[in-house]
């Protein structure tokens, strides 16, 4: 419409962003999951609270880290590493049998 009409975010969508994201093998679904993605990746990647807040334009950070942001299989192995290293300290158990375990059974969603 010669810059008459606002863009069609959809259209956006379709047009632009999946035909490069195809082309780069990233499977793209739409708006939303992008956000969640970027959010996650910002943290994920050491940046400032603030910016992985700025960046979606959110207005505090609680929003994004409570509602976009979400842990990563890795995240979770580390973390119950950690957990299971501290033990192994506490109690003198056989670390490399009892570090293995997160690797062993992996580490589902939603723990």
């Amino acid at each position: 419409m010669k810059g008459k009409q606002p863009y069609c975010m959809s259209r956006i969508m379709q047009h632009n962003i999946k035909p490069v994201a195809a082309s780069l093998g990233i499977p793209m679904k739409g708006w939303h999951t992008l956000r969640y993605s970027y959010a996650t990746l910002l943290r994920q990647n050491g940046n400032n609270p603030k910016v992985v807040q700025d960046v979606p334009r959110h207005a505090t950070y609680s929003i994004t880290a409570n509602i976009y942001d979400a842990t990563v299989s890795d995240e979770k192995r580390e973390a119950h590493r950690g957990v299971l290293l501290h033990l192994v300290t506490r109690t003198g158990a056989e670390s490399a049998t009892l570090l293995q375990v997160p690797d062993l059974i992996g580490v589902p969603d939603g723990i």
